[in-house]
């Protein structure tokens, strides 16, 4: 079969080597526009973009696929199905009816539940134990189409966005195999999705990222933990802004009585936080223009004390 593959994140990565190590004729890779980053406001190609150079394949990086002139470009490639993996564009109907077997997407969820932007971290931010990878025959409706094939995994308790994507990038390129060679012998089955059982995993907005330490336990690390690497849960710090990566919810029982939300401890150069009903262990942080370090290292540095409160605002306190 002729491929073409729309993916732009890290995510799409695994799944494009896969088809080409696989041995289908991709004969066009679609990913985003170059982005300007960094102090120097250079551009920065996509992820997808970089893998598919190494791999010596056309790569177009339309500003709207949805146009005429992408159109035509995409039917002279003459693609018997479309592959669509992290994208970042809505796609039309015009395209979608163009591959003769479709346009196929691979979904970081076990749809109908968690559509959209963010699946991964809206479930772990949501404490799910299960998740999973979908693909779907695509339609106009967001993450709609009737379901191909499902795989599950479970998420681990202290399980980071960054570390569960990474494994759902891999399943997702091994399940995007079995679909295409389904799909190419005629095997495959369409399965509806229930639309009552539908969730939105909405983009995450920066209000989002800031941490409420006297909410419970759980709910703090669960935002933590799914928010990271990226953007980061951020809390202040001296009046500096701290974005804390790595957390865990402690099984044995503090001497220390204090319990008021933010303010820190330690015991045996571990670093906790006191929240709503208990406390949390924080493992790494990024102090505002510094890099990413362990607890020790910022205990030491800032030599912190029972004074010492992570806060919700500057200047002021939880």
């Amino acid at each position: 079969m002729r491929v073409i593959f729309w993916g732009t994140s890290d995510f799409a990565v695994p799944s494009l080597e896969r088809i080409y190590e696989h041995g289908y004729k991709i004969v066009g890779v679609v990913t985003s526009q170059e982005k300007q980053a960094g102090r120097g406001l250079k551009l920065i190609a996509s992820p997808v973009k970089i893998a598919a150079s190494k791999l010596n394949l056309i790569c177009l990086e339309p500003a709207n696929p949805n146009t005429q002139e992408v159109y035509e470009i995409i039917k002279n490639l003459q693609a018997d199905i479309c592959v669509l993996a992290a994208y970042g564009f809505i796609i039309k109907s015009q395209l979608l009816n163009l591959p003769s077997k479709g346009f196929v997407n691979i979904h970081p969820s076990l749809l109908p539940k968690y559509r959209g932007a963010a699946p991964i971290q809206r479930a772990i931010m949501n404490g799910e134990k299960i998740t999973g990878v979908t693909t779907f025959y695509m339609n106009e409706e967001m993450d709609a189409g009737d379901i191909i094939l499902q795989e599950t995994v479970p998420i681990g308790d202290d399980e980071t966005y960054d570390e569960v994507k990474k494994r759902l990038a891999k399943l997702g390129a091994d399940l995007i195999i079995k679909t295409l060679i389904g799909i190419q012998e005629n095997t495959v089955t369409r399965t509806p999705q229930d639309h009552s059982q539908k969730s939105i995993a909405k983009k995450i907005k920066k209000e989002e990222c800031l941490i409420d330490w006297q909410k419970p336990t759980r709910i703090v690390h669960n935002l933590i933990r799914g928010l990271s690497l990226e953007p980061g849960a951020y809390t202040y710090f001296r009046n500096k802004r701290v974005k804390i990566f790595k957390s865990t919810i402690p099984t044995q029982k503090s001497t220390i009585k204090i319990n008021e939300p933010g303010r820190m401890f330690t015991e045996n150069k571990r670093l906790f936080v006191f929240t709503q009903d208990g406390y949390l262990e924080i493992l790494l942080l990024q102090l505002e223009g510094g890099k990413i370090i362990n607890a020790i290292d910022f205990i030491n540095g800032q030599r912190i004390s029972l004074e010492d409160k992570f806060c919700n605002q500057m200047n002021r306190t939880v």
